[in-house]
């Protein structure tokens, strides 16, 4: 609930999210996973206001990668500028996907 709100009750299924607006889900394989939501475009800025990923899942690289994918996938329009999202400060495994991925991007820039 904390991240879903109570429109959309535990555990997360495709089905649940389907009709949800500007959603990226994240399968591996057949297998839904988990998803990502811009929720917000101010200006040239999409903010990110959902990104969950099925707990028994985490710490595999599946976060990564698809924070990776949907970076490059929102970046490719070019009126966009920047990404932004908002974590709890106890959150710590999430905080170190966005902050990996970042530094990623950031390197990825540098070299070309």
């Amino acid at each position: 609930e904390q991240w879903m709100g109570s429109q959309i009750p535990y555990p997360l299924t495709y089905d649940k999210i389907k009709k949800l607006e500007n959603k990226f889900s994240i399968f591996n394989g057949e297998e839904f996973i988990g998803m990502i939501q811009e929720v917000r475009i101010e200006e040239d800025n999409i903010h990110i206001g959902r990104f969950v990923l099925n707990p028994q899942k985490t710490g595999l690289g599946f976060g990564t990668e698809a924070l990776k994918k949907f970076i490059d996938f929102i970046f490719k329009d070019e009126n966009i500028r920047s990404i932004s999202l908002t974590v709890f400060d106890f959150n710590k495994n999430a905080k170190q996907v966005y902050e990996k991925t970042q530094i990623n991007r950031n390197l990825s820039e540098n070299e070309e």
